[in-house]
């Protein structure tokens, strides 16, 4: 710890080589400190206090845990939030992964959490963050995917931007099948709103590779 400031103040007191996780505040106790004529403090009320939120960790090595697993993970991407969930991926492009809730960081925040893993029925992982706090800024741009790599688990979780084509009949409220062609299915690509997209349109969507049922969906940025 380090105390910097001068007279009537203010001090700015700076804490380090911090380990573990939960909250911190500081108090100053009565007679811990003297002025230049030798009178004592008072003892100061607790400050403010914050999240501390322990290690980077690596969203690869959580999505070897088992159900119910506890996990922190720091300085990851939020590329996409909807209202219930959102999705983070490591700088460096490399593996992304769900997290369930209401998010309060927002997309383009770098993100530092503890939360707990599962793997939902339709057999994507996921985190439910029980502490969060925005660590920075960064975005992250989207892989490019083409529809048989789009069904990858490599792709789990990550962002991505694929060009493929506007199943007939398919349209409904909030969602439209892509497809090349090769499939009959094709992929389900879920909006906010009601799709702007017609029958046998060559769209481009970008968003989040996630899962549905078992099967590959993609949630629109």
């Amino acid at each position: 710890m380090t105390v910097n400031g001068s007279d009537a103040g203010p001090y700015t007191v700076t804490l380090s080589n911090i380990t573990g996780e939960g909250t911190l505040g500081i108090a100053v106790p009565a007679a811990t400190c003297i002025d230049g004529a030798g009178n004592a403090n008072l003892a100061s009320l607790p400050s403010a206090v914050f999240s501390v939120i322990a290690s980077d960790g690596a969203i690869s090595s959580v999505k070897a845990l088992s159900d119910g697993s506890h996990v922190e993970l720091g300085n990851k991407a939020l590329y996409l939030k909807w209202p219930s969930f959102a999705y983070i991926e490591e700088p460096d492009r490399s593996t992304g992964i769900r997290l369930q809730g209401s998010i309060s960081a927002n997309e383009g925040d770098l993100v530092c959490f503890t939360g707990t893993f599962y793997v939902n029925s339709g057999g994507e992982p996921y985190i439910v963050p029980d502490l969060i706090a925005t660590c920075g800024s960064g975005s992250v741009a989207a892989v490019g995917a083409s529809n048989w790599s789009l069904r990858s688990p490599l792709l789990d979780g990550m962002f991505i931007k694929t060009w493929l084509q506007v199943k007939p009949g398919s349209i409904t409220g909030n969602s439209f099948a892509v497809t090349d062609g090769t499939d009959s299915a094709g992929i389900t690509v879920f909006t906010k709103a009601v799709p702007v997209v017609n029958d046998g349109d060559y769209v481009t969507p970008v968003g989040a590779a996630g899962y549905l049922n078992g099967a590959r969906v993609i949630y629109l940025k």
